[in-house]
């Protein structure tokens, strides 16, 4: 996987579509985009994976995408119809400016332009250096946030030039206000007012780059950090949120880290915390190894005997999200696997891509779904209770829009049906499983958008990883090389 600086998107809508359940389908509605140019499981019981849920899906709204960047693209849902082209004068030159709706996959030279229409909230966030990799901070203001402006609280590590004076800043983004339409007037109620967002934090030296950077669940305070120099962090980072809040009294730096593991001997980049068993850390390097830290009492130990099994880098780490000793790795080898932490061998490998495979994500409401993502810019989705080890595997679902490598994949932690790509493309896409194609709406348009495709962001350079906020729903920030995104894509019928 190219670790490189990120890139960024369009946004679109699947028109011609349902929902599954349905027994109608409403017409679709027209669709804008802007933004910028586009260029083995073997037989063991501590591994079954059942269904939770019923096969039938509750039926939803139909879903509209839309689309804003300072150089990105709106799009609403639907081509069943679509909007003339518009005439208008451009005022210096008052020659006449053909206007354009622009589609997913649709070849353009032009400059494209974003509709703020697409968006509930955009607002974009710049730091002195690019942080490619970042983690939400849970927060006490209280889950399924919808009232404006928004809180969110945010640590990110720092990449310079030089690999020297990197820092992991904790950081506060507020005044997320609601986005004002441009046809729309100005009201007094304060959730219209846009006002530019307020990025503030507190910094702690951190020795090299930061190659990842993640919050432990359970106890928000303690991050980890996988440096450029092959050695994982533990951060207590308490008194420096409390600080974004609170004005100290004193300084309250420097901060050493409560833990170094130097077990590796290469750098890397996967690094996860167990939702289920508090303090267990699972990092994996860049020499195939993986290692597992966990929490006694006060302290952190890492268990001297590695896990093997891939034989190329290992590039993202999952654990179960209802399986204490159960996770998930995938590797350049072009192979996941899954392991039982209690043993040191894979219970299921399998062959994902014909590429490396660069990001995986385990679906937290149905425990059965793993989404991975890979150097080929191809998605696909995996039904664990059909997997057969040694054997060629096909995925429940296979998503191949993005034009470069994944960069980072999420299911939305809000929906489980809905999951969010990055790639190299420069483009975050967001997908929704649970949307069946529309035959009717299909036959009157030429449009090849796929159907499951919401919504398509664009307008960053070289997106590396994106977030859904846990706690207001339908929100995800995205960081690349030209600073964050946090924006809320308009995907109401």
């Amino acid at each position: 996987m190219d670790r490189g600086k990120k890139k960024g998107g369009k946004k679109s809508e699947a028109s011609g579509s349902k929902r599954r359940g349905e027994n109608t389908a409403a017409p679709p509605k027209n669709v804008k985009f802007e933004g910028n140019t586009k260029e083995e499981i073997e037989d063991n019981e501590a591994l079954e994976f059942e269904d939770p849920f019923p096969d039938d899906v509750e039926p939803e709204e139909e879903v509209a995408f839309q689309d804003d960047d300072e150089d990105g693209m709106e799009v609403e849902s639907g081509y069943k119809t679509v909007d003339a082209p518009i005439l208008f004068n451009d005022e210096e030159n008052e020659e006449p400016v053909r206007v354009e709706t622009w589609y997913p996959g649709q070849e353009t030279t032009d400059h494209l332009e974003m509709n703020n229409d697409a968006y509930v909230m955009y607002h974009t966030l710049s730091v002195e250096w690019p942080c490619l990799s970042f983690d939400i901070i849970p927060d006490p203001l209280g889950d399924e946030r919808k009232q404006f402006p928004h809180t969110a609280y945010v640590v990110m590590g720092t990449q310079t030039d030089s690999g020297k004076y990197n820092q992991l800043l904790v950081s506060k983004f507020s005044s997320l206000h609601k986005t004002q339409h441009d046809d729309e007037e100005s009201e007094e109620d304060d959730d219209e007012v846009e006002e530019n967002a307020i990025l503030e934090h507190r910094h702690l030296k951190h020795p090299g780059n930061v190659n990842r950077v993640r919050i432990m669940p359970q106890a928000p305070y303690i991050t980890a950090t996988w440096s450029e120099n092959g050695t994982v962090f533990l951060w207590d980072i308490m008194a420096f949120v409390e600080a974004l809040d609170v004005p100290p009294l004193g300084s309250i730096g420097p901060l050493e880290p409560i833990k170094s593991i130097t077990l590796h001997q290469q750098e890397g980049y996967a690094l996860a915390w167990s939702p289920v068993n508090p303090g267990r850390l699972l990092a994996g390097s860049c020499n195939a190894q993986i290692s597992l830290t966990e929490m006694t009492n006060a302290s952190f130990s890492t268990d001297p005997n590695l896990f093997h099994g891939h034989i190329e880098s290992v590039e993202d780490l999952q654990w179960s999200p209802t399986e204490g000793t159960v996770f998930a790795s995938c590797s350049v080898d072009k192979t996941i696997k899954i392991w039982d932490s209690r043993t040191r061998k894979p219970a299921l490998s399998f062959v994902a891509a014909d590429c490396d495979v660069n990001v995986i994500s385990w679906n937290k409401n149905v425990a059965y779904l793993l989404a991975s993502g890979a150097e080929d810019g191809v998605a696909d989705i995996w039904d664990l209770r059909s997997l057969k080890p040694k054997v060629k595997c096909t995925s429940l679902q296979k998503f191949a829009f993005h034009k470069d490598q994944i960069t980072s994949i999420e299911w939305d932690p809000n929906d489980d049906s809905v999951i969010a790509l990055a790639g190299g493309d420069d483009q975050v896409t967001i997908w929704d499983l649970s949307v069946e194609p529309d035959p009717d709406a299909l036959e009157s348009t030429s449009l090849d958008v796929p159907h499951q495709l919401l919504f398509v962001h664009q307008g960053q350079t070289e997106i590396k990883e994106i977030h859904w906020h846990p706690q207001i729903p339908g929100v995800l920030i995205s960081t690349a090389s030209d600073g964050f995104n946090v924006f809320q894509p308009d995907i109401s019928e």
